[in-house]
C-alpha cells in the first residue's frame, strides 16, 4: 500500500473518530476475511484468501441532507499485487417535506479505485448522479421517475472510459394487504471506445504525432430493460422475494473492445445484456439469527472482446455465459450496553458458469466471515 493510500485511510479513520461523538453523524466499521476458489472467474481456478477493512461515515448537517464518506482496503494473500483501495464520497438530498405528495431526491457519488503498481493501469474514478421523483398515486400505489448519469475514467488511458445515461420509470403497489408488486423499465445509452474497423489503415500512421489510442472510435450502445419484482411475507417471521430482469442491447454487433475480460479488472465485465431470474428467502425463525438464502440464473451476452495477447479484430468473438448461483447468509445482530451495535455474519456462495468461450467455464465456492460495528 503506497503512501497516498495510507494517508487517505488514515484521514478517514481520524474523521470517523471525530464524528463518532456527534449526534448528527454515524460511523460504521467493518472487517471481512474470506476465501475464494476462483479469484479471476475463469478456468484458471486461481484460489486466494483476502481481508477487507471498511469504514463508512454518514453526516446529516440538516434533516434533508446526507453526506457520506467511505474507504475500504482489500488485501489478497497470494495475488498481492491485486490488492486495492476504494474510496467513495457522496451525498443524498431530499428537499421535499416528509409528508409531501411527491418526493424529489438527488444523489451523487465519486469513487476512486487504486491498485498496486503492477496493476496501476486499471486505476480509475467514477462519477454518478441520480435525479428522481416518487409520487403517491393512491394509498399503497407509488410511481417513480428519474434519470442517471455515470462516467468512468481510467487514469492512464482512455481505452476503457465509458459514459452511461439512463432514464427509468416504475410502479410499486401493495395488494391484498401483504403482496408487494413492482415493475420498472428503463432506456440507456452507453458511450465507449471500440476498435476501429479500419485499424490496419491507421496502424502504419501511428507515431510521435499521433497517440496509440487513435486506433479506437467512439460508439454508442443503446439498451432497454424491464424488471418485475414480487415480494410477500410467509408467516410472521419469513419473507420471499422474486425478481426477473430483461436487458437488451439494440446495436452491439459492430463494437469490439480491447482488454482482458477478467472479472476483477475488466470494465466490460458488467456491460452485458440478457436475462436474470432470482429468488431469495429471509427468515427470523432461528432465535437471534437473520438467515437469507437464494438462487439465481443469468444469461449474459458480452461485447466482442479481444482477449489478452490478441491483436487482430477478426479474432474477436461474441461471448455468452450461462450462470447459476446459490448463496447463504447468516447474521447475528447484537446491541450491547451503551448502544454499541455489533454484528458477526457468515456468507457462502457457489457459482457455476458455462460459457461459449472455454476460458470462462468455471465453478467457484467462496466463504467469508464479517464483523460490523456501529458505535
Amino acid at each position: 500500500m503506497n503512501q497516498y493510500i495510507k494517508f487517505i485511510m488514515g484521514l478517514i479513520v481520524c474523521l470517523g473518530m471525530a464524528v463518532s461523538v456527534m449526534a448528527d453523524a454515524t460511523v460504521e466499521i467493518g472487517a471481512v476475511s474470506g476465501y475464494t476458489g476462483n479469484l479471476t472467474k475463469d478456468s484458471s481456478d486461481l484460489e486466494d484468501s483476502y481481508t477487507t477493512i471498511t469504514e463508512t461515515i454518514n453526516y446529516y448537517p440538516i434533516a434533508m441532507l446526507d453526506i457520506r464518506l467511505e474507504g475500504n482496503y482489500t488485501y489478497y494473500g497470494n495475488t498481492v499485487n491485486l490488492s486495492n483501495f476504494v474510496g467513495t464520497g457522496g451525498f443524498t438530498l431530499i428537499p421535499t417535506a416528509s409528508d409531501a405528495h411527491t418526493t424529489v431526491y438527488v444523489s451523487g457519488d465519486f469513487t476512486l479505485t487504486k491498485y498496486r503498481e503492477a496493476y496501476s493501469g486499471f486505476d480509475n474514478h467514477t462519477y454518478e448522479v441520480v435525479l428522481g421523483t416518487e409520487t403517491a398515486i393512491m394509498p399503497g400505489v407509488h410511481h417513480r421517475l428519474g434519470g442517471k448519469f455515470k462516467t468512468s475514467s481510467y487514469l492512464d488511458t482512455r481505452t476503457f472510459d465509458q459514459e452511461n445515461y439512463e432514464i427509468f420509470t416504475g410502479w410499486n403497489a401493495v395488494v391484498l394487504e401483504n403482496n408487494s408488486l413492482d415493475l420498472e423499465a428503463g432506456f440507456g445509452v452507453a458511450t465507449y471506445n471500440s476498435i476501429r474497423d479500419d485499424i490496419f489503415d491507421v496502424l502504419p500512421n501511428i507515431g510521435e504525432d499521433k497517440p496509440d489510442d487513435s486506433i479506437y472510435i467512439e460508439r454508442n450502445l443503446y439498451s432497454f430493460y424491464l424488471s418485475p419484482r414480487f415480494s410477500r411475507p410467509i408467516g410472521a417471521k419469513t419473507g420471499i422475494n422474486l425478481t426477473y430482469t430483461h436487458r437488451r442491447f439494440t446495436d452491439d454487433d459492430r463494437g469490439i473492445v480491447f482488454g482482458s475480460s477478467n472479472e476483477n479488472l475488466s470494465p466490460w465485465s458488467t456491460l452485458w445484456d440478457g436475462e436474470n431470474a432470482s429468488a431469495s428467502v429471509k427468515t427470523f425463525l432461528i432465535p437471534r439469527i437473520i438467515a437469507t438464502t437464494g438462487i439465481g440464473y443469468w444469461e449474459k451476452h458480452f461485447l466482442k472482446t479481444l482477449e489478452k495477447d490478441q491483436y487482430f479484430p477478426n479474432l474477436a468473438e461474441a461471448r455468452t455465459d450461462f450462470q447459476s448461483r446459490f448463496f447463504l447468509k447468516l447474521q447475528w445482530p447484537n446491541i450491547l450496553r451503551g448502544g454499541l451495535f455489533i454484528e458477526p455474519s457468515l456468507y457462502f456462495e457457489y457459482t457455476d458458469n458455462n460459457s461459449t468461450k472455454e476460458l470462462y467455464d468455471f465453478t467457484d465456492a467462496s466463504i467469508s466471515l464479517a464483523l460490523t460495528i456501529r458505535p
